[in-house]
């Protein structure tokens, strides 16, 4: 999909990777990286900085940009459909792990007061 240096790159794929496709995934979805400042809450240059930082990761180019607005290349739309499944993904496995926190039976919550001050 993304070529032998992309895969070398996501090979150790960690949480500063996941804000990077955080990030693609907002802009995206706002269409373009002027309109994703707002949610992303970081100026234009950061967001621009991250994008192509990401293009370097992968080793390819994501979306066309510029005066004649933002497309995704057929690899930027290959990476935003696997983006989309991955954040699908963790949702669905935190949604399942909340279950697993939840009290099962009655629970008794008893508080002591040490000291009191008047």
């Amino acid at each position: 999909m993304f070529g032998a240096h992309g895969l070398r790159a996501l090979a150790g794929f960690d949480e500063s990777d996941l804000r990077l496709l955080r990030m693609f995934s907002v802009v995206v979805g706002a269409g373009g990286l002027s309109a994703a400042t707002a949610e992303l809450q970081v100026d234009l240059s950061t967001v621009s900085r991250q994008f192509k930082e990401l293009e370097g990761k992968l080793g390819v180019r994501l979306a066309r940009r510029g005066r004649g607005g933002f497309t995704l290349t057929k690899e930027g739309e290959q990476l935003h459909l696997a983006t989309r499944q991955l954040f699908d993904a963790i949702q669905a496995f935190m949604r399942d792990t909340a279950a697993l926190s939840l009290p099962t039976g009655p629970c008794l919550r008893i508080g002591l007061v040490d000291a009191l001050l008047t």
